[in-house]
């Protein structure tokens, strides 16, 4: 069974009671269902939230990229990213760009460094244009893709197609509370 320390990015409603959690982890990107994890008395309950830094378990699929939760101990809930709402847009548009250019399964512990080191600054500062750009910069690094003379923006999407939608606003509402 394997363990990893990992970023809660994403989840959807599977069914009632259960969710499908997204997790950046030095192994990849980690799809898990986390059975009855909305019922009050389950083990995951308060457990899961965007931006949660914890210790999870999972049993792997033979069949999918869809694995099973077993445990999520959260270490650090980042409760500093909540404080100012350009930092939870700055932390939810580098989210979704790792969700864009990450595949599952497949060992990036480059990426999950960035993700916390990322994070970590969030907390700590408003955040600032040079903040988003550094971090597609250190992606497209990551991912072979930088060229020095070409926006780092520019690089990933073409190599990955189109950015998340939210870029262009947020990086207009950064430059204008400098």
């Amino acid at each position: 069974m394997p363990t990893a320390r990992g970023t809660l990015l994403r989840t959807y409603l599977l069914g009632e009671t259960s969710l499908i959690v997204v997790w950046c982890t030095p192994l990849g990107l980690v799809k898990t269902v986390a059975k009855g994890a909305k019922k009050p008395k389950s083990p995951f309950f308060g457990q899961l939230d965007l931006f949660f830094d914890c210790e999870i378990s999972w049993s792997e699929s033979k069949s999918s990229d869809l694995h099973s939760l077993k445990s999520a101990l959260m270490l650090n809930s980042r409760l500093g990213l909540r404080s100012h709402y350009n930092k939870l847009r700055t932390a939810s548009y580098y989210s979704k760009l790792l969700l864009s250019v990450l595949e599952p399964d497949l060992p990036c512990p480059e990426a999950h460094n960035l993700l916390e080191r990322a994070l970590l600054y969030l907390e700590q500062n408003v955040p600032k244009p040079v903040a988003l750009t550094h971090f597609e910069k250190e992606l497209a690094k990551i991912q072979g893709i930088y060229t020095p003379s070409i926006s780092a923006h520019i690089l990933l999407e073409n190599h990955f197609g189109k950015l998340p939608a939210i870029r262009n606003d947020l990086l207009a509402t950064l430059k204008a509370s400098i």
